[in-house]
């Protein structure tokens, strides 16, 4: 039997009772209020007190041993680990060669990060949110008529809205008929014909499963609800204030004694890559290169998040919508991974709190590990396809066994800490806990 697809003259109807006809252009956005009145002596500025900042710097050479272990035991043609305590970059070790030709590799190299870009389009979401423009329980037709004409899979089933796409709670396949692995440039035509033959695995907000399609359905919500391209309107209000100065979305932007050479697994060898992608109308989803400083400055933005407190908050987005981002957002189960806006969000026995993604494309992979309630994060890039966040949460742990003084429970807040899982072995790469890609089976996105 086909899906259900609901008749047109039904759909019209639901959208008009959910609100879902397209926005007007002359309506004025209403940010968000504030509240009027505060307890002027609530919470502090975060700090790291001087005895934990002394056991995690002492445990800075266990980070890079563990790094240099991993990146053997894997033989990555090149990586670089990068620690941030705080509000700076406490450490960074690099490995390999930039190229095959030679080249250092640091801080400062630069790699593509894959689908860390979604959390970057996801705070673009936020950032419209605060201004007033946009709801995140709003539907998608809202802004993209044309999912209107995406299969739904029963007559119950509530429409596909922004917090959906955020979560990985909307239905949508992890691609559907999107096509991006290669150098051809998607278009918005492209994606939208995606968009409109969609046929979705779930009923929204009964299930989640990671979709790229979701969140290049999400860049496109920026553009138009911003009027200006997802690039710009994320270099802008983003990269721009938090000084991401290497952080850019063409190959060509980036300096060629910058860039790492990215290298794919064939025959059980590192290879070359090919050309770079170009995800054109989908680069919300991937598009970003970025390097370990840069993405350190994000980190240490993403912890300003806690606590709580009433002192200046300069954006790029509210501090409340940044703590947001970082808790569950959509269904959450027991036993089931949690997304938060776009951020992977756990509570490990081990590890304590902390939120993570990961990123990959031909040739490259990357992945953030943090506990923004403590200040303590790691950042793996690499120029191969090798699944890198084994490696990122053992150098995590390190970390989180260095801060906690003998005898105490690590920082498990908010929320209940769960049964401890089992710790990596040292130096083997970790599956990812995002599906493979489809049909490139070798890559993770």
């Amino acid at each position: 039997m086909p899906p259900h697809r609901a008749p047109a003259a039904a759909l019209s109807l639901l959208l008009f009772i959910t609100g879902c006809a397209v926005t007007s252009a002359s309506a004025a956005p209403v940010p968000l209020a504030a509240p009027t009145h505060i307890n002027p002596a609530r919470a502090p500025a975060p700090t790291i007190d001087a005895p934990r900042r002394a056991r995690i710097e002492a445990a800075l050479p266990d980070v890079g041993r563990v790094f240099r272990e991993s990146a053997e035991k894997n033989r990555l043609p090149n990586a670089v680990i990068g620690v941030v305590l705080g509000d700076h970059l406490a450490f960074a070790e690099g490995f390999g060669a930039r190229t095959d030709a030679g080249g250092a590799v640091g801080a400062d190299t630069v790699f593509r990060i894959g689908s860390i870009t979604k959390v970057f389009t996801g705070m673009a979401l936020l950032a419209l949110r605060d201004d007033g423009r946009i709801g995140l329980d709003d539907p998608v037709t809202r802004y993209v008529p044309e999912l209107a004409d995406a299969v739904y899979p029963t007559l119950d089933s509530p429409v596909i809205t922004l917090r959906n796409l955020v979560t990985h709670t909307s239905g949508l396949p992890r691609l559907g008929t999107l096509k991006y692995a290669d150098a051809h440039g998607v278009t918005e035509p492209e994606l939208l014909a995606a968009a409109r033959g969609a046929v979705l695995d779930f009923a929204p907000g009964t299930d989640s499963r990671y979709s790229n399609l979701a969140m290049a359905l999400g860049g496109l919500v920026v553009s138009r609800a911003s009027g200006e391209p997802v690039r710009d309107f994320i270099s802008q209000r983003i990269l721009a204030p938090l000084g991401m100065r290497q952080t850019t979305w063409d190959q060509s932007a980036v300096p060629s004694d910058k860039l790492a050479a990215g290298h794919s697994k064939i025959d059980g060898k590192y290879q070359p890559a090919g050309p770079h992608w170009r995800l054109g109308a989908a680069e919300g989803m991937g598009g970003l290169y970025s390097s370990v400083a840069d993405l350190a400055r994000f980190a240490s933005y993403e912890m300003t998040a806690w606590p709580a407190r009433s002192d200046r908050d300069p954006g790029p987005i509210r501090r409340s919508s940044l703590r947001e981002s970082q808790l569950s957002a959509g269904l959450s189960r027991p036993g089931r991974q949690a997304f938060g806006v776009n951020w992977v969000v756990a509570t490990d026995g081990t590890l304590g709190y902390l939120i993570t993604h990961d990123g990959g494309t031909e040739g490259y992979s990357a992945c953030v590990v943090l506990g923004p309630t403590r200040g303590i994060g790691i950042i793996v890039l690499a120029s191969a396809t090798e699944a890198i966040n084994g490696m990122a949460r053992e150098a995590f742990g390190v970390l989180a066994r260095a801060e906690r003084e003998p005898g105490t429970d690590p920082d498990s807040a908010p929320g209940k800490a769960s049964s401890p899982a089992p710790a990596p072995r040292a130096g083997v790469a970790q599956a990812s806990p995002y599906p493979p890609l489809e049909p490139q089976p070798r890559v993770q996105f």
